[in-house]
């Protein structure tokens, strides 16, 4: 594992590392659950852009995937490009 992590940061800055330290502290220390709810809404808002997007085009089309239960949210969720079957 200690190797992992070293070649891992190789090229990141010291001062990178350490602030990313700090976010991760506080995101353990609120639970952790925000920072999922904040990257799903963010992801979610990207991918309903890419599919009005591609929704115009005559060439791309994305296929139907129809909603799941999310067993980490605990509700049914549309399908988004990290969760396809």
């Amino acid at each position: 594992m200690m190797d992992y992590v070293t070649y891992n940061t190789l090229g990141v800055s010291q001062d990178t590392q350490l602030r990313m330290l700090k976010i991760l502290k506080a995101v353990i220390q609120g639970g952790g659950r925000q920072i999922f709810d904040i990257g799903h809404k963010i992801m979610k808002k990207r991918w309903q852009r890419l599919k009005v997007a591609l929704s115009t085009s005559s060439r791309f089309s994305l296929q139907y995937v129809p909603p799941r239960f999310c067993t980490f949210f605990q509700q049914i969720r549309e399908a988004s490009p990290g969760n396809s079957p």
